[in-house]
């Protein structure tokens, strides 16, 4: 289980990005951890990386390998789910307050997971394909 690891490793599915999380500790004693995300490549011939503090090792990446989801937690917001576009790392986040967030799947523009694992655990499914539309910035 990703929510709890101190670091993991993902490939994008067409192979040409890496994103990784480390360092990750436990917010609160028993809670998910979240760490570094450094995301690595390379774009054209020049060389991509982009880095964001406070990330859960939940990661998913999207089926095109163009987008790249990952729960966030800052003081000012709480828990986030964070849209990082490659390859230029143009972030959104969902306008949505999270409990505690497991990400299952990221097919089509659609993301799937769970909020809440341990307390009241409920579904989810969020259609984020227009969150980096040029006319329309916000996620539908």
């Amino acid at each position: 289980d990703y929510m709890f690891a101190s670091s993991v490793e993902v490939p994008s599915p067409d192979g040409t990005y890496v994103a990784s999380v480390n360092g990750a500790q436990e917010y609160a004693m028993g809670s998910e951890t979240y760490g570094t995300l450094t995301i690595t490549g390379e774009y054209r011939g020049y060389p991509v990386r982009h880095v964001f503090e406070h990330c859960n090792p939940t990661i998913l990446w999207s089926d095109d390998s163009k987008i790249l989801a990952v729960p966030q937690r800052t003081r000012e917001q709480g828990l986030r789910l964070l849209l990082i576009s490659l390859p230029r790392g143009q972030t959104q986040t969902i306008p949505r307050l999270f409990v505690c967030l497991e990400l299952h799947s990221f097919a089509a523009g659609v993301i799937r997971g769970v909020d809440g694992q341990t307390y009241f655990p409920m579904k989810f499914e969020m259609d984020v394909s227009r969150a980096f539309h040029p006319l329309d910035p916000g996620v539908k």
